[in-house]
């Protein structure tokens, strides 16, 4: 895709001095490279490993673009999700400028009942509790994070992480053992 206009391009895969890149041109944007990998043994072994593929019960939504265009597990779809990453605030106690998730000290937060339902929705297209890592932000500062937790664990969800800048948990060791304690299996 051109990273400024998000249409989709060709691109080309190829062995540079720093490793493996996608170099690709954008008719409006110009040329574009990307590192993709810094190892290129093991860039090849993992691109020749076998794949197994696991359709996910059932769509969610109609194809209409195609891939990378349609969001959602459509039909083209070709592989269930293997971790879901649920964005449960937009709230994070630190001002990175590079933040991917353009997150602020006052961002939005769901609510639990949107959580569940959220979850029981990646059930009802998965046929199963697939592994969860709840993200933000910062997803610690969800003041009903373990709430959250002990909701999913309740659903059947077994493999549960957070995607956390750690702030909260070093400043407060009872914090993790409370996400513990509440099913989160992994920081």
């Amino acid at each position: 895709m051109c990273p400024q206009c998000l249409k989709t391009i060709p691109g080309k895969v190829s062995s540079t001095p720093a490793g493996v890149a996608m170099s690709k041109t954008c008719s409006e944007h110009g040329k574009f490279e990307s590192l993709i990998a810094t190892d290129i043994a093991s860039y090849e072994r993992m691109h020749q490993a076998p794949r197994f593929v696991k359709l996910p019960a059932q769509v969610s939504m109609p194809e209409s673009k195609g891939c990378p265009d349609d969001c959602g597990l459509c039909p083209a779809h070709d592989q269930h999700t293997c971790l879901a990453i649920v964005e449960i605030t937009w709230r994070c106690n630190l001002p990175c400028p590079i933040c991917l998730a353009d997150a602020t000290a006052k961002g939005f937060k769901l609510s639990r009942p949107q959580v569940r339902g959220a979850l029981r929705s990646l059930i009802n297209t998965e046929g199963q509790p697939v592994p969860l890592q709840f993200v933000g932000g910062e997803p610690t500062l969800h003041p009903e994070l373990a709430d959250i937790l002990r909701d999913a664990r309740a659903l059947g969800y077994t493999k549960m992480e957070v995607d956390s800048n750690g702030l909260l948990l070093a400043r407060d060791p009872r914090l993790a053992v409370e996400l513990q304690a509440a099913g989160l299996t992994g920081v």
